[in-house]
C-alpha cells in the first residue's frame, strides 16, 4: 500500500471552483440591488419570522479600537442591516455554508429551493455578517463570511463564527458587537440581525454602492412594500429605516399585515405548514379564505380579500423522465387569488410568494387586464425574474408545469373567489355585483391566446359556466336574485364605482341597484340596454319618509357611521336645497343614535374654534362640517373643554405657524383651562408644553424650574415665557410637570439612553449632569455615559486609559475623552490594563465560511442544458478551441469482457457503454488546470477561443458521473489518464474528487490493461498528440437523475448527424466531424460525417495572417480586414453544400464604452468579429445564426419569423451561460450585454454583409453571369409591421445604409444590347419595375431580351423601410427593342406581347415615349379584331377616325382599331367615323385634359354637343356626366346648370352655363332637354342659401349672395331657413345675427353682426334685430355670473407655480382634485389640433384654442368648489375629512 501511494504515476485530479468567482456569477445574475431585499424577505419568511426590518446605517466610524483586528474595521462601514425575529437552526447555519445546496430543498413548506438566494448580498458587500441564536438557545453567535479574506487577513478560512458567551466579549469587541446588539434590536432574544457593510472598492463584484443611491433604492423599496407582504406565509410586518451619520434612526417605510376571518373549506384548523404539506400531493382542493389589511407608515391601508387553494381536482402532469417526475412531485399545487376591497387594483400583480419582476411577457398583462393579485407555485428562473413560459421553452418540463398551474389550478382558485363573492353578496343583500370588477377583461382585439393570463381567464369562465354561477346580478324589486339573464334586464347603474356604502344604502331602503364597471357598461349599452344612474333625490325621499328617529344607526338603513358620512357628501346639494333640512334623519349623537336636528333634546355644538376634518361627539352633542347652515344659531352651545384641548393640539401641529406664534396662542388656551376650574388636569397628557428645545412635550416630561440642566431629546425645560407666568407654571405642576429635576431623574434619564448615539452638545450636558451627581454623591447602578464613538454604555462596559501599548487583537471600549478622570474613578470604570487581562481569558471563536457541494453545482450546470445534443456541441467547441482539425463521436456499446486488470472495483464503471469523443489535439498544462477550476477555466483571457465561462465541459454530467480522458500534456511525454469522480464512486472512500495516472511505462499498460484498452485502441492512437474522452453512460441516478438508454443515444446521434452541415461552417479549425457506433461485438460503423474544404482564401490587405492572428487583431479597435473564401461541406452520402463566406475582423466603428470600469475591461476582451455566408448551390432554406456554433433560440431576438435573412450570420454575440439565447430580450435593455449585441449586429455584421453583397455584385459583372443573382441574398420581410428593435432589422438597416454610402448599385444596369453592372448612384439603375403588379411588362422585357430585375413584394416593401432607394424601369429601352425586333403582321400570341393584356399595359406604360416617337405608325402596337398585331401604315387595317382627340382608350369594333393620336399617324382618307359612344367618352376625356386651357375645352365641347344634335340626340338619356362648362370655369352636370341669361351664379352651389353656351340657342334647348334649368326660381335660391349654414364664404360669394337677397326682396319671397354671412364671412340664420353700430356697446357684450355689405333694407326685410335689441337681451340673460381669483394675482400665482419642481406635478394635482370630487375616471389629453377661430367671444379668446392639455373627469363642481377655486389659498376642502387637498392652491 505504501509503495502504491509513493508511485509518482499518480497525481491529484478533480474539479473545484474558486469561491469568489462563483459568488460573483450568482450576484451578477440579479439585475437590481432591490432583489437583495426580496431575497432577505424570502429567507426570513422561510424561517417563520413575523417581522423584518431593513436599516441603512450611515453612522460614521467613531472608534476602531474595540474590534477583533484591523480588518474588522470594514464591518463598521456604512451598511445595510436586516433584522428579523426568527433564529437560525443548526441546519440553516450548515446550509448557508453549502453553496447551491441550502437546507430548504426537501421542505415543501418553504419558498427557496436553489440554495443561492442569500448570496445576492455580494452585489453590495464582500463581508456579510450576522448575529443570531442557533436553535433559539444559548448566548448567540456572530458569523462573518469573508470569501476574499479581507477581514480574516492571511487566514485560510473564508469566515469566522464568534460565540457570544459572556458579557465580557460584548465589552471586549464592543465596536463590533454594538453594530448588532443595540437596544432597538434585541437580536439575542431568539432573533437575527444581518449586517452588510457597503463595498468601498471593487471586490467580488466591481460595483460600488453609494449611500445616496442606497437611499433612493430604499425609497423605491418602500413603494413596493404593500405588494411584497401580501402572500408571504409568516411575515406580517416590514419596516425600512435610515440611521443618519449622527446615529439618529428615522423610519421611512412600514407595512403591517393584519389577517382576519380565516376559515378553511373543510372546517378544520390546519396551520399554513400543514396546508403546504397537503398541497405537495395529488389531493382534492382545500380553500383557505381570509381578509388582509395592509397598513402603511402614513396611516393609509389596503384591504384585501384572499382565497388560497391547496390541491386541485386536476392531477399533476407526468413527465417522460423519472427524475423530472420526482422533482416536480415535490412542487406544491398551491395558488391564491386576491382583490382589493377598498379600491380597484391599479395594476395586475403576479407572485410566486413574492412579486415576479418580469411576469408581464409570459402573462401578457399588457393585453389582458387581470384585476386581481395572482400567486402560485410557478417555476421561475434561478434568479426569480421570469416565469419559464417563454418562446423556445415549450419542450421544457417547467413550461408544462406552469401551463398546468395557471390554466388549471389558478383558474380554479379564481373561480372559487368569484363564486364566493357572488354568493356572499346575495346572502347579505349587499352590493350584489361588486365582484364584476374582479373579472378579467381586455381592450385588445387580438388577445394573445398562448399567454398564461389567457389560460387563467379561459379556465375561469369555463369553470363559472360549469358551476352555473351568474356573473350578471339582477335586482328584482324587494329581493335580490342572481339570474343568467340578458344585459338589458340590469338596471340602476351608479355614477361611479367608489360608492359602495351608498349602493348598500340604496339596497337597504329597497331601491334596486346594479353596479357595472365601465367596460361592462359600455358593452351593454352597445347591446341596446338603457342603464339609468343612481339618483340622490330618490335616496333622500326614501330616508325622509321611511326612517324613524331616534334609532340606533346600526338598525337604520345607514348601518354604520361611514355610510352616513358618504351619504352626506353624495347628497349635499339636495340637502342644501331642502325646504327644512333639520327634519332630515341625518344627525348622530355620541351614543350612535340617529336623530332629526329640530328636536330640542339634541343641542348642536358651536364650532367656535374652527375645528376642521373632525367629527366629535360628547353625550348628546353633535358637531359636523357646516352645521351652522342647517340649524338656528340659537340652538348652539359652547364646545366641551375636551374639544378646546383638542383644538389647541391641532393649532400646535399647524405647519404654517411659527413656534413663537404657537406659544402666544398656547398661553390663552392654558389660562382658559385654569378659568374653567382645571377640570382637564388629569387628561392633559399630550405633547402640548413648549420647551427651550423649540418643540412641545408632555407636562410630565417638562420642568418649570429656572436652574434645571436641559438634556436634548431626554430632559426638557419649559419655555421661558411659560416659566415666567407663575399661574401657568403652578397649573402645569398640578398637571404633572416637575418643579425641578432631582438627581434621581437625571440618573434614570442617563440610564434610558443606553446604546444611543449622542451629539457633542448632549455630551457637554451629560458631563454637567455627572459633575452634579458627583457633587451630590449620588450613585445609580444603571446610568450610562458616552464612549469615544458617542454611544452610551454602562460604566461596567467601558474602560479608561491609554491604548497605545495594547495588541491590535484586543479591542476595548473607551469612555469619552471629555469625561474627567475623577468622574471615571467616581463611577468605578476599569482601566485599559484591567480590560486587556479579561480579554485573553476568553475562548469564544468558531470556524465559519461558505462552500458549495461539487456534485450539486455540477447538477445545476448540467440541467441548464435543455438537450443531450448540447453535449456534442460543447465538445466540438472545446476541440476547436484546442486547434483540433478532426473530431470523432463514437457510441461504444461493447460489453465488459474482463475486470481483473483494473485499478480497483470502482473502475468497472469506466468499462460501461460510453460515448467516446476523439480529437487530434492535446491538452496544454493550462487546459488541464483550467478544467479543474470550475467556472473559471483557462480561456477567459485568450481572445482566439470561443469558450468564456469555464463551465462548458461540465455538460457531460448530463450523461455520466465519471468522465475520463487520455491525452498528452503539451504534446509531450507518455500521456495521462484522468478520471473526474465528484461522487467518489470510482475513488471509493478517497477524499479526492478524481485521479490522474501518468502512462509512463509498458508495465502500467500491462497492470491496468482492462482500463487502458478502452482508450488506446488501434483505431485511435491518442498518444500521438491527440485526445480521447470516455463518458460512461449513467446506469443509476447520480449527479443528475436521468439515465440515458442506448436506444435513446442512437436516436440522439442520428439527430446530431442531421445537424452536422450547420455545425462545421464557422468553426475556426475543425474541418472534419465523424459519428460512429461500436456495437456489442466490437464492430465500428460510421453513421455520419462532414468534411469542410476551403478554397480561394484571400485577405483584403493581401497578407497571409493565420486565423489566430486575425482573432487577436479583432480584439482591438482596428479598421476592418475581410477574409473571403469558398467552403464545400461534403457529407457521408456524397452530397455537398457549397458556401461563399466573408469574414470581418475589426470595424470602422469603435467598441461601445460602459460606465463601469469592470465592464469596460470585460468587453474590451471581446472580438469585433463577424461573418456572413450564402449557399451558392441552392437557396438557404432557413436563416442560421451562429456564435461560432448555431444558437438554438436566436429567432426571438433576431425576429427571424418576421424578417428573412437568406444568409448564415456568425458574430461574437453575448449569450447566456448555456449558449441558448442572445442577450437581447425584453427587460434586458439596461444590461451591457444588450448594448454589445446591438453594436455587433447593427454595425459589425451589417458591414460584413455589405462587403459580401458588393463583392458578389462585382463578381457577377465581371463574369457576365446572371447579374441579379445576388438579390436573393438580401433580407426581406412579408410582415407589414416589421419589429424595428430586433437584431435582424438592425442588420438589414445597416446593410442598406452602407450600400447607399458606397454608391454600390445593387440593381443591374442595362445599356442597349449589353448588360453591365456599374458602380453608380441609384438613379442610373434602370431595370427595376415601378410596382409589383406589372408582371406583364416584366415578361415583355424578358421576351425582347432585355435584362430585368423583378423584386417580390417582401423585398420592395422591406427595403423601402430600411432606407433603400429603388429606381424604376425605362420604357424607351422596351420601345427600341420592339421597333427593331418585331415583325408584322403576326398573331399577338406569337409576338413578345403574348396576349392583349400585355399590349394594353405596355401602351399605358410607354404613352409618353410613343407620342414623342418620330414615326409612331411604324410601331408594331396595333391590333385587329382577329388578334393580329400590325403597324398602322398598312392599308389592310381600317383605322377609326380620332376626330375628337380620343385619349387613354383602346377600342375595337369589327376590324376597326382606335388609338391615341391616330390622326397624326395615318392619312385621314383611311379613317372611318367613330361610334357615338366613343365620341361622348372622348368629350369627357378631353375636358379632363390638364394640358388644355378652359377656353380651348369650350371650343372643343361645342362641336361635340352639335355632333350629338346632328346625330339625332341619341345620347340625351346618357348625357349625365359633368360636361357643361359654367361661368365658374369648371364643368357641371346638365341638371345642376341654368342656361338662363339673367341667372345669378353662386360659386360652389348654383352654376350658370358659360356665355358661349347660352348664346347658342340650339345648344341651350338641347341642354334643357338633357335636364338643365331654363332659369333658377326664388325657391332654389333660398334653399341653396339654407344649405350653406355654418360654412365660410368668399368675398365673391358674398357679392352673389347680396344679389340673390335683393332678388328675393323684389319677389317678396320669404324662407325661414335661409342663411346670410356675418362679419367673419360665416353663414348664420338671420335670427342669430344683429345689425348696427357696435361702438357704444360694452366689450363684455359679444354680438354676432351680419356682414357690412348687406343693406339695411335687406336686414329689415329678413327681420334681423338691431344691436341695441341684442344688447338688451344679453343683460337680461341669467347664464352670466362674475368669476375670478382674488389676491395680487399674477405675482401670487407665479410663486405657487414656481414651487412645483416638475411639470409632472400638474398631473398629480389634477388627479388629486378629481379624486376629491369622487371622480372614477380621469383622462389626460394633449390636444395639438389647429382650430378655426370663428365663433369665439372676442379676439383675445383665440388663445384658448392654442394647443393645450385637456383634463377630463366624470365628476361635477359643487357650488362650494366653484367658490373655493376663487378663494386662493383657502379652498373648499379644509372642512371635509374625506378629501386629500388642504391648502387651496393645488
Amino acid at each position: 500500500e505504501q509503495e502504491f501511494f509513493d508511485d509518482d504515476s499518480v497525481m491529484d485530479f478533480g474539479q473545484d471552483e474558486q469561491l469568489s468567482n462563483r459568488l460573483r456569477r450568482i450576484a451578477e445574475g440579479y439585475s437590481s440591488e432591490i432583489d437583495i431585499f426580496k431575497e432577505m424577505l424570502q429567507n426570513a419568511d422561510d424561517a417563520s419570522a413575523e417581522v423584518c426590518h431593513f436599516i441603512l446605517d450611515l453612522k460614521k466610524r467613531q472608534s476602531t479600537s474595540d474590534i477583533v483586528n484591523a480588518g474588522w474595521e470594514r464591518l463598521q462601514d456604512p451598511a445595510l442591516l436586516v433584522f428579523n425575529d426568527a433564529y437560525f437552526t443548526q441546519e440553516d447555519l450548515n446550509g448557508l455554508q453549502k453553496l447551491g445546496q441550502g437546507s430548504k430543498g426537501s421542505d415543501v413548506t418553504k419558498i427557496g429551493q436553489y440554495g443561492v438566494g442569500f448570496n445576492c448580498v455580494y452585489k453590495l458587500t464582500d463581508t456579510p455578517s450576522f448575529v443570531t441564536q442557533v436553535d433559539g438557545k444559548g448566548s448567540g453567535v456572530l458569523c462573518v463570511s469573508d470569501p476574499l479574506r479581507k477581514v480574516m487577513g492571511n487566514s485560510r478560512k473564508a469566515g469566522i463564527c464568534l460565540k457570544l458567551q459572556s458579557d465580557y466579549i460584548h465589552y471586549r469587541w464592543k465596536d463590533t458587537i454594538d453594530y448588532f446588539l443595540t437596544r432597538d434590536f434585541r437580536v439575542l432574544d431568539g432573533k437575527t440581525m444581518f449586517r452588510l457593510p457597503l463595498r468601498t472598492q471593487p471586490g467580488i463584484c466591481s460595483s460600488i454602492p453609494k449611500t445616496d443611491e442606497m437611499k433612493v433604492l430604499l425609497e423605491k423599496f418602500c413603494t413596493e412594500l404593500p405588494e411584497l407582504v401580501l402572500y408571504l406565509q409568516h411575515i406580517t410586518s416590514i419596516k425600512v429605516s435610515v440611521i443618519d451619520e449622527t446615529g439618529i434612526l428615522s423610519e421611512i417605510g412600514r407595512i403591517e399585515k393584519e389577517v382576519s376571518g380565516r376559515r378553511l373549506s373543510n372546517g378544520s384548523n390546519m396551520s399554513n405548514r400543514e396546508l403546504l404539506q397537503y398541497a405537495s400531493g395529488n389531493n382534492p382542493p382545500l380553500y383557505l379564505k381570509y381578509n388582509a389589511v395592509l397598513r402603511s407608515l402614513d396611516g393609509s391601508s389596503r384591504q384585501w380579500k384572499v382565497t388560497e387553494q391547496f390541491g386541485s381536482t386536476k392531477k399533476k402532469p407526468t413527465f417522460m423522465n423519472k427524475s423530472e417526475n420526482s422533482r416536480f412531485s415535490k412542487l406544491k399545487i398551491h395558488a391564491a387569488v386576491a382583490f382589493r376591497t377598498d379600491i380597484a387594483l391599479r395594476k395586475p400583480l403576479v407572485y410566486c410568494y413574492l412579486p415576479i419582476p418580469h411576469a408581464s411577457d409570459e402573462m401578457s398583462l399588457v393585453d389582458i387586464d387581470l384585476p386581481v393579485a395572482v400567486n402560485a407555485q410557478f417555476c421561475l428562473d434561478e434568479n426569480r425574474r421570469f416565469i419559464q413560459f417563454g418562446s423556445g421553452e415549450e419542450d421544457l418540463p417547467e413550461f408544462r408545469w406552469n401551463k398546468f398551474i395557471a390554466g388549471d389550478v389558478v383558474s380554479e382558485c379564481y373561480t372559487e373567489l368569484i363564486a364566493d363573492e357572488a354568493s356572499t353578496s346575495a346572502k347579505n343583500k349587499s352590493h350584489v355585483d361588486s365582484y364584476l370588477e374582479y373579472l378579467p377583461s381586455s381592450g385588445n382585439s387580438n388577445v394573445p391566446q398562448s399567454s398564461l393570463a389567457f389560460l387563467i381567464s379561459k379556465g375561469l369562465f369555463k369553470n363559472l359556466k360549469e358551476r352555473k354561477t351568474a356573473f350578471v346580478p339582477i335586482s328584482d324589486k324587494d329581493k335580490i336574485v342572481l339570474k343568467m339573464a340578458s344585459p338589458e334586464n340590469a338596471v340602476n347603474y351608479p355614477p361611479d364605482c367608489s360608492m359602495g356604502l351608498i349602493l348598500q344604502l340604496a339596497v337597504n331602503v329597497n331601491l334596486d341597484v346594479t353596479r357595472l364597471e365601465p367596460q361592462f357598461y359600455k358593452f351593454w349599452t352597445i347591446c341596446g340596454a338603457e342603464l339609468p344612474r343612481l339618483n340622490a333625490q330618490h335616496l333622500l325621499d326614501k330616508l325622509s319618509t321611511g326612517v324613524k328617529t331616534p334609532t340606533p344607526i346600526s338598525q337604520s338603513p345607514f348601518c354604520e357611521k361611514r355610510a352616513l358620512i358618504q351619504f352626506l357628501e353624495f347628497s349635499k346639494d339636495k340637502i342644501s336645497n331642502h325646504p327644512n333640512p333639520t327634519e332630515l334623519p341625518i344627525f348622530l349623537t355620541q351614543d350612535y343614535i340617529l336623530r332629526r336636528a329640530n328636536r330640542k333634546s339634541e343641542p348642536i355644538c358651536s364650532d367656535m374654534y374652527s375645528l376642521s376634518k373632525i367629527i366629535r361627539q360628547r353625550q348628546d352633542i353633535f358637531l359636523a362640517d357646516g352645521i351652522e347652515r342647517l340649524v338656528p344659531k340659537t340652538c348652539l352651545i359652547e364646545p366641551p373643554l375636551e374639544i378646546v384641548r383638542d383644538n389647541m393640539l391641532i393649532m400646535q401641529a399647524d405647519e404654517h405657524l411659527s413656534f413663537e406664534d404657537k406659544i402666544s396662542q398656547t398661553l390663552p388656551f392654558l389660562k382658559y383651562f385654569i378659568s374653567a376650574g382645571r377640570r382637564l388636569v388629569a387628561k392633559l397628557n399630550e405633547k402640548c408644553i413648549p420647551t427651550t428645545n423649540g418643540d412641545f412635550r408632555r407636562p410630565v416630561d417638562v420642568s418649570v424650574g429656572r436652574k434645571c440642566i436641559n438634556l436634548d431629546g431626554s430632559l426638557f425645560v419649559a419655555h421661558e415665557r411659560i416659566r415666567q407666568d407663575k399661574q401657568v407654571s403652578e397649573y402645569l405642576v398640578q398637571s404633572g410637570a416637575q418643579k425641578c429635576f432631582t438627581p434621581q431623574i437625571y440618573a434614570e434619564t442617563l440610564a434610558r439612553l443606553k446604546g444611543t448615539v449622542v451629539s457633542a452638545a448632549q455630551i457637554e450636558q451629560i458631563v454637567s449632569i455627572l459633575k452634579l451627581l458627583k457633587t451630590k454623591n449620588f450613585h445609580y447602578c444603571n446610568l450610562c455615559i458616552p464612549n469615544t464613538l458617542n454611544v452610551m454604555y454602562k460604566p461596567s462596559d467601558l474602560c479608561s486609559g491609554d491604548m497605545r501599548d495594547v495588541p491590535d487583537i484586543v479591542q476595548l471600549n473607551l469612555c469619552h475623552q471629555s469625561i474627567p478622570n475623577n468622574i471615571t474613578a467616581f463611577l468605578g470604570i476599569k482601566t485599559v490594563k484591567q480590560a486587556e487581562q479579561e480579554f485573553f481569558d476568553d475562548d469564544s471563536v468558531m470556524d465559519f465560511g461558505q462552500d458549495e457541494q461539487l456534485s450539486n453545482r455540477l447538477r445545476r450546470i448540467a440541467e441548464g442544458y435543455s438537450s443531450e445534443i448540447d453535449i456534442f456541441k460543447e465538445m466540438l467547441q472545446n476541440a476547436d478551441d484546442a486547434s483540433a482539425e478532426v473530431c470523432h463521436f463514437i457510441l461504444d456499446l461493447k460489453k465488459r469482457q474482463s475486470t481483473s486488470d483494473i485499478v480497483n472495483a470502482g473502475w468497472e464503471r469506466l468499462q460501461d457503454p460510453a460515448l467516446l469523443v476523439f480529437n487530434d489535439a492535446y491538452f496544454t498544462q493550462e487546459d488541464l488546470n483550467g478544467l479543474q477550476k470550475l467556472g473559471q477555466g483557462s480561456k477567459g483571457s485568450d481572445v482566439t477561443k470561443i469558450g468564456q465561462y469555464g463551465v462548458g465541459f461540465n455538460c457531460v454530467y448530463k450523461l455520466t458521473d465519471t468522465p475520463s480522458f487520455v491525452t498528452q500534456v503539451d504534446g509531450k511525454g507518455s500521456g495521462v489518464l484522468c478520471v473526474s469522480d465528484p461522487l467518489r464512486k470510482v475513488m471509493g472512500n478517497s477524499r479526492k474528487a478524481g485521479i490522474c495516472l501518468k502512462l509512463q511505462s509498458d508495465y502500467i499498460h500491462y497492470r491496468w490493461k482492462d482500463t487502458i484498452d478502452y482508450f488506446l485502441t488501434r483505431d485511435f492512437r491518442v498518444l500521438d498528440g491527440k485526445t480521447m474522452f470516455r463518458l460512461p453512460l449513467r446506469t443509476q441516478p447520480g449527479i443528475c437523475s436521468s439515465i440515458p438508454k442506448t436506444d435513446e443515444m442512437k436516436v440522439l446521434l442520428e439527430k446530431f448527424c442531421t445537424e452536422l452541415p450547420e455545425l462545421v461552417l464557422y468553426l475556426q479549425h475543425i474541418t472534419s466531424i465523424k459519428v460512429s457506433v461500436i456495437d456489442e461485438t466490437g464492430i465500428l460503423s460510421e453513421i455520419g460525417r462532414i468534411e469542410k474544404e476551403v478554397s480561394g482564401r484571400r485577405l483584403s490587405n493581401g497578407s497571409n495572417m493565420s486565423n489566430r492572428e486575425l482573432l487577436q487583431y479583432a480584439s482591438g479597435n482596428n479598421p476592418p480586414l475581410y477574409l473571403k473564401y469558398n467552403a464545400v461541406l461534403r457529407s457521408l452520402d456524397g452530397s455537398s453544400r457549397q458556401w461563399k463566406v466573408t469574414e470581418q475582423f475589426g470595424s470602422t466603428k469603435k467598441k461601445p464604452t460602459f460606465m463601469n470600469k469592470s465592464e469596460n475591461s470585460r468587453f474590451s476582451k471581446l472580438k469585433i468579429h463577424a461573418a456572413v455566408a450564402f449557399r451558392t448551390d441552392i437557396a438557404l432554406r432557413k436563416p442560421l445564426v451562429y456564435c461560432y456554433l448555431p444558437i438554438p433560440h436566436a429567432s426571438d431576438e433576431m425576429s427571424l419569423v418576421d424578417i428573412d435573412l437568406p444568409v448564415a450570420v456568425n458574430a461574437q454575440f453575448c449569450l447566456d451561460e448555456n449558449r441558448r439565447f442572445i442577450q437581447f430580450g425584453s427587460g434586458e435593455e439596461d444590461l451591457p450585454e444588450f448594448r454589445w449585441n446591438k453594436f455587433i449586429a447593427g454595425d459589425v455584421v451589417s458591414e460584413c454583409y455589405t462587403e459580401l453583397i458588393a463583392d458578389e455584385a462585382s463578381t457577377s459583372a465581371k463574369n457576365k453571369s446572371h447579374v441579379d443573382s445576388y438579390l436573393e441574398y438580401l433580407p426581406s420581410s412579408g410582415n407589414s409591421n416589421v419589429p424595428q428593435s430586433s437584431l435582424a432589422f438592425l442588420i438589414s438597416k445597416g446593410l442598406f445604409k452602407n450600400l447607399k454610402e458606397r454608391k454600390t448599385a445593387f440593381v443591374p444596369i442595362s445599356d442597349k444590347d449589353k448588360i453591365v453592372l456599374k458602380m453608380a448612384s441609384p438613379e442610373n439603375a434602370v431595370n427595376y419595375p415601378p410596382d409589383c403588379s406589372m408582371g406583364l411588362i416584366l415578361q415583355l422585357a424578358v421576351n425582347v431580351n432585355l435584362d430585368v430585375t423583378r423584386l417580390e413584394p417582401q423585398f420592395y416593401k422591406f427595403w423601402t423601410i430600411c432606407g433603400a432607394e429603388l429606381p424604376r424601369l425605362n420604357a424607351q429601352h422596351l420601345l427600341d427593342k420592339l421597333s427593331t425586333g418585331v415583325k408584322t403582321p403576326t398573331p399577338i400570341s406569337q409576338s413578345p406581347f403574348c396576349e392583349k393584356r400585355a399590349l394594353i399595359q405596355f401602351l399605358e406604360f410607354s404613352k409618353d415615349k410613343i407620342s414623342n416617337h418620330p414615326n409612331p405608325t411604324e410601331l408594331p402596337i396595333f391590333l385587329t379584331q382577329d388578334y393580329i398585331l400590325r403597324r398602322a401604315n398598312r392599308k389592310s387595317e381600317p383605322i377609326c377616325s380620332d376626330m375628337y382627340s380620343l385619349s387613354k382608350i383602346i377600342r375595337q369594333r369589327q376590324d376597326i382599331f382606335l388609338a391615341d393620336g391616330i390622326e397624326r399617324l395615318v392619312p385621314k382618307t383611311c379613317l372611318i367615323e367613330p361610334p357615338l359612344e366613343i365620341v361622348r367618352d372622348n368629350m369627357l376625356i378631353m375636358q379632363a385634359d390638364e394640358h388644355l386651357s378652359f377656353e380651348d375645352k369650350i371650343s372643343q365641347t361645342l362641336p361635340f354637343l352639335k355632333y350629338f344634335i346632328s346625330a339625332g340626340r341619341r345620347l340625351v338619356a346618357k348625357l349625365n356626366e359633368k360636361c357643361i362648362p359654367t361661368t365658374n370655369g369648371d364643368f357641371r352636370r346638365p341638371v345642376d346648370v341654368s342656361v338662363g341669361r339673367k341667372c345669378i351664379n353662386l360659386d360652389g352651389s348654383l352654376f350658370v352655363a358659360h356665355e358661349r353656351i347660352r348664346q347658342d340657342k340650339q345648344v341651350s334647348e338641347y341642354l334643357v332637354q338633357s335636364g338643365a334649368q331654363k332659369c333658377f326660381t326664388p325657391q332654389i335660391y333660398a334653399e341653396t342659401l339654407a344649405r350653406l349654414k355654418g360654412t365660410v364664404v368668399s368675398a365673391a360669394q358674398i357679392e352673389q349672395i347680396v344679389s340673390i337677397l335683393k332678388l328675393l326682396k323684389t319677389k317678396n319671397f320669404h324662407y325661414c331657413n335661409l342663411c346670410i354671412p356675418n362679419t367673419l364671412n360665416v353663414m348664420y340664420k338671420p335670427s342669430d345675427l344683429c345689425s348696427g353700430d357696435m361702438r357704444d356697446v360694452p366689450d363684455i357684450v359679444q354680438l354676432n353682426l351680419c356682414h357690412q355689405s348687406i343693406p339695411n333694407n335687406i336686414t329689415a326685410f329678413l327681420g334681423i334685430k338691431t344691436v341695441k335689441q341684442a344688447e338688451q337681451e344679453f343683460f337680461d340673460d341669467t347664464t352670466y355670473m362674475d368669476f375670478g381669483q382674488e389676491e395680487q394675482l399674477s405675482n401670487r400665482l407665479r410663486r405657487i407655480a414656481d414651487g412645483y419642481s416638475s411639470e409632472i406635478d400638474i398631473f398629480k394635482e389634477m388627479l388629486q382634485n378629481a379624486d376629491d370630487a369622487l371622480a372614477k375616471n380621469c383622462h389626460f389629453i394633449f390636444d395639438q389640433e389647429v382650430r378655426k377661430t370663428t365663433d369665439i367671444v372676442d379676439a383675445g379668446w383665440e388663445h384658448l384654442q392654442d394647443p393645450a392639455l385637456l383634463v377630463f373627469n366624470d365628476a361635477f363642481f359643487t357650488q362650494e368648489d366653484l367658490h373655493g377655486l376663487q378663494k386662493l389659498g383657502q379652498g373648499s376642502k379644509d372642512n371635509d375629512v374625506t378629501k386629500i387637498g388642504q391648502y387651496g392652491v393645488g
